[in-house]
């Protein structure tokens, strides 16, 4: 019956598109009939004439709709204006102490991290007290950046993080050393300021012209080192433990063996995030490497010869594999060895994965699975008792 509609379905298109080629052909003779009789020269012109006119018309209505709302618009920019100046005007009014009260409740717009994204960048920005548009972080250069004996993978923001804040300490340490021998004083009379540092008088000294005057000419650099070695919290190896959990509820088709995980929870221990975007990321790309090993990753052999080497017949999860629902948790105790309390994150979710799948396809159906992934053809031999086609 499905192939019958569906020869049915065929043929009715075909009718559709004789229809549509006799309308175009009446078309192409109406279209003749018109240029055989054609129109005068005349009649021909007043019509080019009439359209641009009517052409014109539609320009100007825009034009004038535009102008409308650019009045609008300046208008409602110098109501604003106004209104400002008016608070202004009222604060100063007011006595010391309460302008300071009033200054302290007036939130402060928070950097926007649009141009650097970076967990570097953020550190380097609260601890310089450098605008954020005016740092960046390079990327690693071998030729260039100072030795490493790892690339670190979870732990990066751990431990970079704390050579990044100790790095910022020193090279503010040195600013102010080079600000009390230009400017006269201790270093430990200046502190830190946005910008700058501030001195034993009040006004706060921008970094460029503390280097400037220290250097004696229009340029410098300060150079602040950060050092992490096996001392202190990082003393013992590793320097912390990564902790993910995950919970799912998965659906099963006993007619075909076909999982499908319907819901997602993961939590992420991460002591302290830095930027919890990457952190949600990190945790649901971790999670989506551990559903492949669930339900659809393996290396298919045939003796000796591997039969799935390339990316088309090597199964991994797609889009439409996700779950419908997905939550991602951060717990945050401040417990970590890194800047804020900050541990490790981006792989917690992936080992409890396959192990939460083939829990809930336990439940599920009452048979627990011995073998990964839980494959369609698996699932439905475990179903009707047949042992495992490895």
């Amino acid at each position: 019956m499905k192939k019958m509609s569906l020869v049915t379905g065929a043929a009715v298109g075909a009718l559709l598109a004789v229809g549509v080629v006799s309308q175009a052909d009446a078309a192409t003779r109406h279209k003749a009939a018109a240029v055989a009789e054609g129109p005068s020269a005349a009649e021909t012109q007043a019509a080019e004439i009439d359209s641009l006119r009517e052409q014109v018309r539609i320009l100007t209505d825009r034009l004038n709709a535009i102008e409308g709302n650019q009045a609008a618009v300046q208008q409602q920019a110098a109501q604003a204006q106004a209104s400002a100046q008016a608070a202004q005007d009222q604060v100063a009014t007011l006595p010391t102490q309460v302008k300071s009260e009033v200054a302290a409740a007036t939130p402060k717009p928070k950097p926007s991290w649009a141009d650097n994204t970076s967990v570097s960048g953020r550190m380097y920005f609260d601890v310089s007290h450098i605008d954020h548009k005016n740092n960046g972080v390079k990327q690693s250069d071998t030729g260039t950046g100072p030795y490493e004996r790892t690339t670190g993978a979870s732990r990066t923001t751990t431990l970079v993080g704390l050579a990044v804040q100790r790095a910022c300490a020193d090279a503010r340490g040195k600013i102010a050393t080079m600000a009390a021998e230009v400017f006269g004083g201790q270093a430990a009379d200046y502190e830190p300021a946005p910008g700058g540092v501030r001195g034993p008088d009040g006004p706060v000294v921008g970094f460029g012209e503390v280097i400037m005057r220290w250097f004696g000419a229009n340029a410098g650099e300060v150079t602040g080192i950060g050092l992490v070695r096996r001392d202190g919290a990082t003393q013992k190896m590793p320097p912390f433990w990564e902790v993910g959990m995950v919970g799912v509820e998965v659906g099963v088709d006993e007619e075909t063996g076909v999982v499908e995980v319907e819901q997602l929870v993961t939590v992420a221990d991460v002591g302290f995030a830095i930027n919890p975007k990457a952190v949600e990321g990190q945790d649901l790309g971790a999670a989506t490497q551990g559903l492949g090993g669930a339900l659809y990753e393996e290396l298919v052999y045939d003796g000796p010869q591997l039969l799935n080497p390339n990316i088309v017949e090597y199964r991994v999860p797609r889009i439409g594999d996700m779950p419908r629902k997905i939550d991602t948790m951060i717990a945050e105790r401040h417990d970590g060895v890194g800047p804020y309390g900050a541990k490790g994150a981006g792989e917690g979710a992936l080992n409890p994965m396959a192990a939460a799948v083939a829990s809930a396809v336990a439940r599920a159906t009452g048979h627990w699975p011995t073998q990964l992934p839980l494959t369609p053809e698996r699932v439905w031999r475990m179903l009707n008792g047949l042992p495992p086609n490895a």
